[in-house]
Order: structure tokens, then C-alpha cells, then sequence
């Protein structure tokens, strides 16, 4: 149940990534660890029961983790699967505030290698506008390398927007290395002209 959300709202949010690293995030959101930190959050070691062996050793992460995914299965059970899907995405959200990836494995973190790699400028993130109600905002980011608007992103923060925005600049430069080789060499290709005129197709 927790993986088939997580996958669908993955997909849905970063249509532009490839599959691989699509991959990577999803096992990074439902690992082991990932459940503990929520699970800690919404105070459930207090609300668990367990045998006078374990309760004074303590209640360790991995019951903690088994919980929170027991408690998503309840949900689902109790109220089927919308109920369950608007519980997982609060979960999702509470992740993409602490962690949601491993170290250097976040799309901004793998855009800045890949434009360093392929001697592009640095990617810069501005924020075209913020709407919405103060609890609940709504951040729009532009990611900018050399100017050139590579990536458009939405958000509830700041930093989720940017996060979007680095999805879709790294899946255009995907696009670019498969255009950008024939015959097993590379050609030249202006990123610029590239950049705009596939960001002008999807405004």
C-alpha cells in the first residue's frame, strides 16, 4: 500500500525523472528509518503495546517503523483507498520537510553534478511568485543556468519547488544527452536555444 502511493506520487510529481532515480527516492521514503522519524513525530512509541521484555529494553526504530506501516494498512482497511492515500501524502509532506533523500542523491544535489560534468553554469533558483493563505502558500521557482530558464516548479514551500524545479532541468539535460550523441559521437548543442524552446512547449 505504502509503496503504490509513494510510487504514483513520485510519478505524478516528477514526471520528468528517470526511472532510476525515481527508484532511489521511493526506497528512500519507505526505508525503515524513514517510518521511524514520522512514527517518533506523531509520538506512536507512547501508544504502542509490548511485552515487559521489550518495554524494558525499550521500544527500538524497526517496531516503531512497523507500526507506522501497520497503521497505514489500518487505515487503508478502515477507510479504503483515498482515505489511506490522503494519510501517506502527509507523511510525504512531513518528509520532503526533514530528509526525503539520501545524501547527494536529491535532484538538486544531482544537477549540480551534472551540470558541473558538462561545464554548464550554476543552476540558480528564483522564486517567480508566492500565493495563497499563509499556512498554506503556494512557492512557483524558475531554475536558471546561465540565464536560461531550465525547469519550472510548484510548491507548499520554498524548498519543494525548488526540489521540482531541479527534477525537470535534470530530465531536460537527460534529453540532451540523448540528442546530443549520433553515431557515437558527440555533437555540439546550443543548451540554451534548447532549454527555451522546450520550456515554451510546456507553458
Amino acid at each position: 500500500m505504502l509503496e503504490l502511493v509513494v510510487s504514483a506520487e513520485l510519478y505524478g510529481e516528477y514526471p520528468d525523472l528517470d526511472e532510476g532515480k525515481l527508484t532511489q527516492f521511493r526506497s528512500n521514503l519507505v526505508r525503515k528509518k524513514a517510518l521511524f522519524i514520522w512514527g517518533k513525530s506523531m509520538e506512536l512509541p507512547r501508544l504502542i503495546r509490548v511485552g515487559k521484555g521489550i518495554e524494558h529494553q525499550g521500544i527500538n526504530s524497526s517496531i516503531i517503523a512497523d507500526a507506522v506501516e501497520a497503521v497505514f494498512g489500518a487505515v487503508f482497511y478502515d477507510g479504503g483507498f483515498q482515505v489511506a492515500q490522503k494519510v501517506i501524502r502527509r507523511y510525504l509532506f512531513f518528509q520532503s520537510t526533514v530528509n526525503p533523500y539520501e545524501e547527494n542523491q536529491d535532484p538538486k544535489s544531482l544537477l549540480q553534478v551534472e551540470t558541473q560534468k558538462r561545464g554548464m553554469g550554476h543552476p540558480d533558483y528564483v522564486v517567480a511568485s508566492s500565493e495563497g493563505p499563509s499556512h498554506l502558500p503556494k512557492f512557483t521557482v524558475h531554475l536558471k543556468i546561465d540565464g536560461v530558464i531550465f525547469g519550472c516548479g510548484t510548491g507548499h514551500s520554498r524548498k519543494l519547488a525548488e526540489i521540482q524545479a531541479a527534477a525537470q532541468g535534470l530530465g531536460k539535460i537527460s534529453l540532451l544527452k540523448r540528442e546530443g550523441i549520433e553515431g557515437g559521437e558527440e555533437k555540439e548543442i546550443d543548451h540554451g536555444s534548447y532549454a527555451k524552446s522546450n520550456y515554451n512547449d510546456q507553458r
